[in-house]
């Protein structure tokens, strides 16, 4: 900002210089971030810290922290963030058996008018211990055989469980007697294998092609960027995000089903292509793809002439004035 007085004798002008208040929004450093915590660990042990950074000075440049859970609520109850410093730690003990893997929105608010925020993908994987005690079917085994019986003859099963073993099996297991005649006994055993989210989401193609009118109303859709991930349940949850190229922010995209928003007015005129990349995230498994938005020109513009000039010639002929242009 300039501001200058008139001069005034002995003819000075006073200029004040001030700087220019500009609104800018924070972004952290990473797009997603990843940790891994061993279970058991006592509470309000530190996990990470998480930074973002806001050029603004001043109040507009004061950050201020938060997170939350968009997969299971239950995770809000193990992990808490400083909301000054962005230092993540545990509220209570954690147990891989019962949740191993615990996936957050993280927010960075600055104190700007308006306010603005940026957000960034936080997973943080339980690492087992070797806490549980193998564990026999039954307290007591007893067993009957008749002597003299040849060496490799199978006695008995004896089975044990492990709770940091979770998976099970479907087997038919056949107990044959050698009397005459022979009889047996059939029994299932059941194995559940557990889906594990081996598998990063896909998009159609590593670069992908939108064309959108100009002049689209500031904050409709307009694209919808989506992938595919072929595990179950909630590992086959993808939130979405850009990671690159949207500065200034242009687009939002919209974390849980990939809408694509204008944020501001689209403008061929000004400019025809916007590239940005983004992210597809399965925690802990990310990829990514390049988008081209290429803007259609629409018919809003009149025509206006350029170097136009009117030239009026005035003469007379036989004792009659004639203007003519």
């Amino acid at each position: 900002m300039l501001d200058c007085k008139l001069p005034q004798p002995p003819h000075y002008i006073l200029c004040l210089l001030g700087k220019r208040q500009v609104n800018s929004g924070p972004r952290f450093q990473i797009s997603t971030y990843q940790v891994s915590v061993p279970e058991n660990e006592p509470p309000y042990t530190h996990v990470i810290n998480l930074k973002a950074v806001d050029p603004d000075d001043g109040e507009a440049g004061r950050l201020e922290y938060s997170m939350k859970s968009p997969q299971d609520k239950r995770s809000d109850n193990y992990f808490r963030i400083d909301a000054k410093t962005g230092s993540v730690s545990t509220i209570q003990q954690l147990d891989r058996e019962l949740m191993d893997t615990h996936v957050f929105l993280v927010f960075a608010t600055d104190n700007g008018t308006p306010k603005r925020s940026t957000s960034s993908i936080l997973t943080i994987t339980v690492s087992d211990k070797n806490d549980h005690r193998p564990v026999f079917e039954q307290k007591n085994y007893k067993i009957n055989i008749r002597e003299n019986v040849e060496v490799g003859f199978e006695v008995m099963t004896i089975r044990a469980t492990d709770g940091d073993n979770v998976a099970f099996y479907n087997l038919k297991a056949l107990a044959v007697d050698r009397g005459l005649p022979p009889l047996k006994a059939v029994v299932s055993v059941n194995i559940s294998v557990l889906d594990i989210n081996d598998n990063a989401p896909v998009f159609e193609k590593d670069e992908l092609f939108i064309y959108v009118e100009e002049n689209s109303q500031v904050g409709s859709v307009v694209a919808q960027i989506t992938a595919t991930d072929p595990d179950e349940g909630t590992n086959a949850q993808i939130m979405y995000q850009i990671v690159e190229g949207n500065i200034p922010e242009v687009f939002q995209l919209d974390i849980f089903n990939g809408d694509l928003i204008a944020l501001t007015d689209l403008d061929y005129e000004t400019k025809t292509e916007y590239i940005i990349v983004v992210q597809a995230t399965s925690a802990p498994l990310v990829s990514r793809a390049t988008v081209h938005i290429r803007l259609v020109d629409m018919n809003d513009n009149v025509p206006v002439l350029q170097n136009f000039e009117i030239i009026f010639n005035n003469y007379v002929t036989n004792n009659n004035r004639y203007y003519c242009r």
